[in-house]
């Protein structure tokens, strides 16, 4: 059925039919009853009224954590309001609580990488109002406190500054891809960086100082464009780069946007492997992309048709469509219609669900939503599948 599918849309895309619908009806027929309800919950709102785009989402801990981003506190964009990056820090202690607002961090950031590890939350680049970041940091419990505060341990600073980039943590390793290097860049990064991660390791660079060797290696890119506001994944000890947006310069020297819909699977054992592309362009998905049970699902983004529609209160804003990946049988389909399509956020897996926090719901516009999918296993506890069969 997979390869059928594929046919079908190449035929069309050589006749000038718009493949998007094509895509959409029929992932919707064969998408297999196998797949199951999502079953969606709403959680307590961020004690923000709009809520934010680019987080730094993760946990401490097991309570969860939303630090930063950017929203439009004042008035939307198309009403002369201005975007303003945040310094603000809450914590969810479980789902029937409500959110506390910790101290405020000491600077302004979001649009980076932040990934959950056994020993806190990673936050990777990013940026503020004035310019892209190159540092990295661990948040955890104070463990000279009465450990109801939080301690930021400084880790190797990336090789270059980064945000708009997607990450992961998979066998071992904490994983980098794309990005831009500049509030206003024409080319989108091509960089693919690791930082082995281990407690071992880390305690010894923060009890040195950071006087130890341990840095980030940069690696081979993946066959395909440079990108940013990709999607990623963690598949065992493999990573997963999906989609994306490539930069290039207009006439007057403005960045302007190409939507991709490529995909690539990387293992340290045989480095990069193209594998078949998304049915549509997608770009700032919510990400990691929730893996379990050997299907990889990617819950909504922008798929770039709507990027010449002006920004407004009448934005029909981002697909909530379900883009859904047999990792052993290599291939697509399109599932259910999620009922919220927030774009530009961070998610983790957390009390038995995947969690969706905030992000923006439609250019300009963020949402102070929460929300959670799905029940099950942890994917991170599961049995890896065989790295052999993908």
């Amino acid at each position: 059925m997979g390869a059928a599918f594929c046919f079908v849309l190449q035929r069309a895309r050589a006749c000038g039919i718009d493949t998007l619908g094509i895509a959409i009806g029929m992932g919707l027929l064969f998408y297999g009853a196998s797949q199951g309800q999502m079953d969606w919950q709403k959680l307590p709102p961020l004690p923000d009224p709009h809520g934010f785009a680019g987080a730094f989402v993760g946990l401490i801990e097991d309570e969860l954590i939303v630090l930063g981003g950017a929203n439009f506190p004042t008035a939307p964009p198309w009403e002369g309001g201005i975007k303003q990056w945040s310094r603000k820090r809450y914590r969810l202690a479980n789902r029937d609580a409500s959110w506390v607002s910790l101290d405020d961090y000491r600077e302004e950031l979001g649009y980076g990488v932040s990934i959950t590890t056994v020993e806190g939350m990673v936050c990777i680049g990013g940026s503020n109002a004035q310019k892209h970041r190159d540092a990295v940091f661990l948040l955890r419990r104070d463990r000279s406190s009465d450990r109801t505060t939080l301690e930021e341990i400084q880790l190797p600073s990336l090789p270059k500054s980064l945000a708009n980039m997607c990450g992961v943590e998979a066998g071992g390793y904490l994983y980098v891809m794309g990005g831009s290097e500049t509030p206003d860049a024409t080319q989108s990064s091509s960089a693919f960086l690791r930082l082995r991660w281990d407690r071992k390791t880390l305690e010894a660079f923060a009890t040195t100082n950071g006087s130890t060797d341990w840095g980030w290696e940069s690696l081979p890119s993946w066959p395909g464009a440079p990108r940013m506001l990709a999607t990623a994944a963690a598949i065992h000890d493999s990573v997963l780069l999906a989609g994306g947006v490539a930069l290039s310069a207009d006439a007057k020297g403005k960045p302007v946007r190409r939507y991709l819909q490529d995909a690539f699977i990387y293992s340290p054992q045989r480095g990069w492997e193209q594998i078949p592309d998304m049915p549509t362009p997608l770009a700032a998905s919510p990400s990691p992309a929730w893996v379990q049970q050997g299907v990889l699902r990617i819950l909504g983004g922008d798929t770039g048709s709507r990027a010449s529609l002006a920004p407004s209160n009448d934005h029909p804003g981002f697909t909530g469509l379900a883009y859904v990946f047999d990792i052993e049988n290599r291939q697509w389909s399109i599932g259910e219609e999620s009922p919220v399509a927030p774009v530009t956020t961070t998610t983790v897996w957390w009390q038995g669900t995947y969690i969706i926090p905030t992000g923006e719901i439609r250019p300009g516009v963020r949402t102070p939503n929460v929300w959670a999918v799905g029940q099950g296993s942890d994917p991170y506890k599961e049995t890896p599948p065989d790295p052999e069969k993908f």
